[in-house]
């Protein structure tokens, strides 16, 4: 379950079973045909060791809300998810061969029957159903991304009827929410989101943000070493699922832009984008075009910073570690 940590639901158990006990054994307490009071000793004992129980499980219930509410621990969190997440499917295709997908321009489009985020889609059953049906499949959203119902969410190689679109729509997972766990995308949403509300006027937390261009800088030189295309294959090594992915050019625009918006006037963040930029063009990259794409980003804050900047000492520092990356 994602909404609820696991920890927590062991307290909410313990409650509820210290709870139902307790009813139990008010129940089982009733007068003797003395008019005595017949209370079983060892009950009662037990439920004094649940309500302690019941009162630790309270006290660590606050100390893990009050944790868990502290931005360095979202941060890392977040982090953590999507490294581990990013980890998983650079791993998946270092294992594939690269292969190339056909043209879809003539292709049959399909739309969504749901609403929702499209969070997964279970590419074992699609292969199948390809297999079986010879046809090849191109999921065009991106996962994370909100689909409408009635909008073009798959295109098929050839026409197929109704009951087959039906059958493969059923492997698409559609959600009210977002999870990282799902798609790693959302991690560098979540931890860019932190750094620029701490950036802004009404936080004013400067370290923070510098906290989030870390973990930033450590997912993109991950992500530098996956592949832009994702394309599933049979087992004969024939392509026949195509996966929309966001590429790296235009999540690193996505990333930097509000940063560039909200910090030009910070120095402290402008050095550490700066720092980042050139931390990037040194890590290996499956494609020299990522690193292109790192020097256009880097030429695109030097612009907005430079006609920010008043203070000369700043200029002066800012035109010596462009001239490190340009």
């Amino acid at each position: 379950m994602h909404s609820l940590n696991k920890n927590h639901q062991y307290v909410l158990g313990i409650y509820l079973g210290t709870i139902i006990y307790n009813v139990f054994i008010t129940i089982a307490i009733k007068a003797s045909e003395n008019n005595e009071m017949r209370i079983p000793s060892f009950s009662i004992f037990i439920t004094v060791l649940l309500t302690v129980l019941c009162l630790g499980a309270f006290i660590y219930f606050i100390h893990s809300i009050s944790q868990s509410i502290q931005v360095n621990n979202i941060l890392t969190n977040e982090y953590k998810k999507a490294k581990t997440r990013l980890k998983d499917i650079i791993e998946i295709q270092k294992n594939e061969k690269e292969l190339d997908f056909p043209d879809t321009g003539n292709w049959s489009s399909y739309q969504s029957k749901k609403t929702g985020y499209f969070q997964n889609v279970s590419i074992d059953n699609l292969k199948e159903i390809c297999k079986e049906n010879d046809i090849q499949i191109s999921i065009l959203p991106i996962k994370g991304s909100f689909i409408a119902e009635n909008s073009t969410i798959i295109k098929v190689s050839k026409s197929i009827d109704e009951e087959l679109v039906l059958k493969i729509l059923s492997n698409f997972n559609f959600a009210e929410g977002e999870f990282v766990e799902d798609n790693y995308l959302l991690g560098f949403k979540h931890i860019a989101e932190i750094g620029i509300r701490a950036i802004s006027p009404a936080v004013n937390d400067p370290s923070t943000t510098i906290n989030t261009i870390d973990y930033l800088t450590d997912l993109l030189a991950l992500r530098l070493l996956k592949k832009e295309d994702e394309v599933v294959s049979l087992e004969d090594h024939q392509p026949c699922i195509w996966l929309s992915t966001i590429y790296f050019e235009e999540l690193l625009y996505q990333i930097i832009l509000p940063y560039r918006t909200y910090c030009k006037n910070d120095i402290s963040c402008v050095q550490k984008l700066l720092l980042m930029f050139s931390f990037l063009l040194q890590q290996k990259t499956v494609s020299q075009k990522y690193h292109e794409s790192i020097k256009k980003e880097a030429n695109n804050l030097y612009e907005d910073v430079k006609h920010s900047l008043k203070n000369e000492r700043d200029l002066e520092r800012l035109e010596a570690m462009y001239q490190q990356i340009a």
